[in-house]
């Protein structure tokens, strides 16, 4: 088992406190527009932690972005959200230009059936 470094316990702590961030402010995004669904750039942090999991760099082509395209989980007090991440050109539409529709059924088409099973399971744990 690979050990890790102070350096990267460290990286490892503000990843989590930027993701943390970013969850409050999809929440509260969503709440303000009283939505459950949004699609907007994914954040350097979120592409990072991204790689760190799966020990790889991603590289997008020349013109082409990273989305997350965001969900409300509906847990009693939690601030929660699910996400999914997909390819697409620079400048493309988001959140507020994007209806409601449009983001939960780019949800549904991206999100796996595991990840679906999971978000259930959850909010079953937490109800």
């Amino acid at each position: 088992m690979r050990t890790t470094s102070r350096a990267e316990r460290r990286r490892a702590k503000q990843l989590n406190e930027c993701m943390d961030q970013l969850t409050l402010e999809d929440c509260e995004f969503l709440d303000s527009r009283q939505r459950s669904y949004r699609v907007r750039v994914a954040s350097v942090c979120e592409i990072e932690q991204m790689e760190a999991q799966l020990g790889l760099t991603l590289l997008m082509p020349p013109g082409r972005r990273l989305y997350a395209v965001v969900k409300r989980v509906p847990v009693a007090d939690k601030q929660t959200v699910l996400k999914v991440f997909t390819e697409n050109d620079i400048g493309v539409p988001t959140d507020d230009d994007l209806n409601e529709e449009f983001c939960c059924a780019l949800f549904a088409t991206i999100a796996t059936p595991d990840l679906l099973q999971a978000e259930q399971d959850y909010i079953r744990a937490k109800s």
